[in-house]
């Protein structure tokens, strides 16, 4: 008789995990510290994180799946996902298993994260043959894990695609008269260095944290977008004109602060300049400052 390979995982370690889970910052960056923790802890061989877009999902983040795309997921497949944990219908596993690179016929299984008032905030894809074998309790525990994190009524986390006209974007937030400091940050070394510390979480989900986090420092003050080639760029709003590079300097620091995930990534100087806000020719400097 062949021997039956155990999942590694028991109840008590699920009750644990799920008490730490809840239990982490209330920060932007909650759903990927939350996948962080999952796929250190829990042995899947392949786990996947969804997040909203729009009014539908994208991958955030992925380990042990060959290959991972972005590409748009309508919402209706994860309200169609069945139990958490469970294997996942025929419908979302054909569009997903194509999403994540691997043979339509590989059973997936799905948990969606249901938010306080219903609606999605997240969905789990995640593959393991020992599961096959794993007792219902502990399959049922692992998917209720997993949907757990959408009890805890955190900060949604919402994948950010780049603006086409990010001047216009962050200037149709500006009062009418007074100062900014724009500010422009390229992402992409500090990607690298998260990366290699924390693999599995994608560059747009990592760009979408800091623009979400941006916007949580700035708050009515400010407005934060990416830009095509991914960089982040802020206006701060004043009614006196700024010390750009002191601004940048500060905001750089309250960056870090809002990312508890993030805190031990070096983040970019970037580079920052003062807006006229009165002035006709605001919207030309802060398209050429975004572009250079």
């Amino acid at each position: 008789m062949l021997a039956v390979p155990p999942f590694g995982f028991s109840l008590a370690d699920i009750a644990a995990l799920e008490v730490e889970l809840l239990d982490l910052p209330d920060s932007p960056d909650y759903f990927l510290a939350v996948f962080e923790r999952v796929s250190e802890a829990v042995p899947l061989k392949a786990l996947a994180l969804f997040l909203p877009e729009l009014d539908g999902l994208t991958a955030a983040a992925s380990l042990g799946f060959p290959a991972v795309s972005t590409d748009y997921v309508p919402e209706s497949l994860a309200l169609r996902s069945g139990e958490p944990g469970s294997l996942l219908p025929s419908e979302s596993a054909a569009v997903l298993s194509s999403l994540l690179g691997v043979p339509s016929a590989l059973p997936l299984r799905g948990a969606a994260i249901p938010g306080p008032e219903g609606e999605i905030l997240g969905q789990w894809v995640f593959a393991d043959d020992n599961l096959d074998w794993a007792d219902v309790a502990t399959v049922a525990a692992l998917g209720r894990l997993l949907a757990a994190p959408g009890r805890r009524g955190a900060q949604a986390l919402t994948i950010v695609k780049p603006s086409p006209k990010p001047a216009v974007k962050l200037l149709s937030s500006a009062p009418d008269g007074g100062w900014a400091a724009a500010f422009r940050l390229d992402l992409a070394p500090s990607y690298l260095e998260f990366d290699l510390r924390v693999p599995g979480i994608l560059s747009t989900s990592f760009r979408s944290v800091f623009v979400s986090a941006a916007s949580q420092v700035l708050g009515r003050r400010g407005a934060a977008t990416l830009t095509a080639d991914g960089f982040l760029a802020c206006l701060f709003f004043s009614s006196t004109a700024l010390d750009p590079d002191l601004a940048l300097f500060q905001f750089r620091k309250s960056l870090k602060r809002a990312l508890p995930l993030f805190g031990g990534v070096e983040l970019p100087s970037g580079t920052a300049i003062s807006l006229d806000l009165a002035s006709d020719t605001a919207p030309a400097e802060l398209s050429h400052f975004l572009a250079e």
